[in-house]
């Protein structure tokens, strides 16, 4: 018996996946933790393309969940989930890649990897920031230049890298991320902006 994931059920809404986006902080816990936890798409009879999808929508409540997290101030928990997000997006590219080989065009091959390096820099970044509260500076260091390497204009990377590395003593990188950081925004620091986990 093939067991559908509720994320690729057309005839039913996934409402877990939408709560963990739309609802208050502690409900969204509740109902992204849910999601996040459902049995591998491994471990039931389905196809790689659709085993992507699943683990790239997971990806995104695991992250959402990491929000949510820090909101609360449950950093540990945060990274924990971030982590997770970084693997399941791992995941979903090694099924990516089976299917790339199958039928698709390069087009579709393309956008699929420009979805995957943009996610990766963001789940990244939630982890790296996460990182930082908990004052793990390598993790910090590891994460946040992952992030800017997947997305060299994401602003909120760059300065949260040049908080790390400055941190760590390694003053000559925290230059480099900082000048980077205003090159791409030279009022960033001064128009009111900090480093958060929402946006770049």
């Amino acid at each position: 018996m093939t067991i559908i994931p509720p994320e690729t059920d057309a005839r039913r809404r996934d409402d877990d996946r939408l709560a963990c986006f739309r609802t208050t902080t502690t409900n969204a816990i509740a109902a992204c933790t849910r999601v996040v936890t459902r049995a591998d798409p491994n471990d039931v009879v389905l196809s790689a393309g659709v085993a992507g999808t699943v683990y790239g929508w997971r990806a995104l409540s695991a992250r959402q969940l990491a929000r949510h997290l820090l909101a609360e101030n449950r950093d540990e928990e945060a990274l924990a989930a971030a982590t997770k997000s970084l693997e399941l997006l791992q995941r979903y590219d090694d099924r990516r890649q089976k299917k790339a080989s199958l039928l698709r065009t390069q087009t579709v091959v393309d956008q699929q990897r420009q979805w995957l390096t943009f996610n990766l820099a963001q789940s990244n970044y939630v982890a790296g920031v996460t990182a930082v509260r908990l004052r793990r500076w390598e993790a910090a260091m590891k994460h946040l230049t992952d992030a800017v390497a997947q997305d060299t204009s994401f602003i909120g990377a760059w300065a949260a890298l040049g908080v790390a590395a400055n941190q760590i003593g390694q003053y000559a990188e925290s230059r480099r991320a900082f000048e980077k950081m205003l090159s791409l925004d030279a009022d960033y620091f001064t128009d009111s902006k900090m480093i958060h986990v929402s946006s770049r």
